[in-house]
């Protein structure tokens, strides 16, 4: 089974509502996303790892998995297509080697 990212704006649901439009500016449709989120959505979309609270059925908007140590893979469920993980910071820094830190980030960057 193929592992599919899920995307907003991919339903016909959503389709037709303005933040999914990208004939509108950026500013108009984040305006109408965020006007119609609840506080609560929009807390559980602020909090890694809330899956599957983090979603928004009613407005077909996916979680937002996201996290902050890409140096052990860029986190997410990747089924099986899991991104690079690198060593820790401090091994990286005892290398001494620019070079290596700035590949490991276009890696990062790519994944």
């Amino acid at each position: 089974e193929e592992f599919k990212i899920p995307r907003a704006c991919s339903s016909e649901k959503s389709r037709g509502l303005p933040f999914c439009d990208v004939s509108l500016p950026l500013e108009i449709r984040v305006d109408d996303l965020i006007g119609r989120l609840s506080l609560s959505e929009k807390a559980l979309m602020l909090t890694a790892r809330e899956s599957p609270k983090g979603d928004v059925p009613r407005l077909d908007v996916p979680e937002y998995d996201w996290g902050l140590n890409c140096v052990h893979g860029v986190q997410s469920r990747c089924g099986t297509n899991c991104p690079t993980s690198f060593p820790a910071p401090v091994n990286q820094g005892a290398s001494f080697n620019s070079d290596l830190w700035r590949d490991m980030a276009g890696g990062i960057g790519r994944e």
